[in-house]
């Protein structure tokens, strides 16, 4: 992470020492991702849910230096709401429950990514030209840093027989998971003369997310990104 941190003010200070006529590409970036974890959620007693894939967002903003037409290096410093979804049944005190239930996690991420992107020609019937779209991969690190962390939803109880019980909770458990994130990102997308742009990204991370030592449980991060990118200099 603190590397990370260190390339953005290295990054930054020297693009904009340069100036524009580098080749500098600044913007605001946004969209939804689906998340989940990789491994299951400790409850408490010994119970543990299955993830299930949670909607989420991100949104933040674009510095992109571009070294030549096809090559480019870009930093992403944003906000992304990641989690998981739980739908089932557990034993508590032998009595079953139901829940419907997930967890929200908000972090600071600062993605580092190389651009690869080509023109693909055209063939006209003057001859070849280039298209106003480019099309990009993408791959690289980012570091992240926790901001909260909630777990909330209802609870069902079979009381009677006929009726249930509902018991809606929400609760805060960021000391229950590590304060900082890391792991890798690569994704495809295109973008229109420069100024919109389109990407599906996945990101992973490569450490558990649960801080404490002891649990058998090594559950991580994983979401697929979907963003839309408006440049507003480049």
């Amino acid at each position: 992470m603190r590397i990370i941190v260190l390339t953005f003010i290295i990054f930054i200070t020297g693009t904009f020492a340069k100036g524009q006529s580098t080749g500098i590409d600044l913007g605001l970036t946004g969209g939804f991702n689906i998340s989940t974890h990789t491994d299951k959620y400790n409850y408490s007693g010994g119970v543990a849910f299955t993830p299930n894939i949670a909607a989420g967002y991100q949104a933040g903003l674009l510095v992109r230096g571009r070294f030549s037409e096809s090559w480019g290096l870009q930093l992403e410093p944003s906000i992304i709401k990641l989690g998981a979804r739980y739908r089932e049944s557990f034993m508590q005190q032998e009595q079953r429950y139901y829940t419907d239930s997930w967890t929200r996690l908000v972090y600071f991420q600062l993605p580092l990514a190389a651009q690869y992107s080509i023109k693909p020609l055209v063939e006209t019937m003057v001859g070849s030209v280039r298209t106003s779209t480019r099309y990009h991969l993408t791959g690289g690190l980012f570091g992240g840093y926790l901001i909260n962390a909630q777990f909330k939803g209802m609870n069902y109880v079979n009381i009677t027989g006929e009726s249930l019980s509902k018991n809606k909770f929400s609760e805060d458990v960021t000391e229950s998971y590590s304060r900082y994130d890391a792991g890798f990102v690569f994704g495809i997308g295109g973008e229109y003369d420069r100024t919109i742009g389109l990407d599906v990204e996945l990101q992973y991370t490569l450490y558990k997310t649960y801080k404490y030592e002891g649990l058998e449980i090594r559950e991580k991060n994983m979401a697929l990104m979907f963003s839309v990118t408006y440049l507003i200099t480049n």
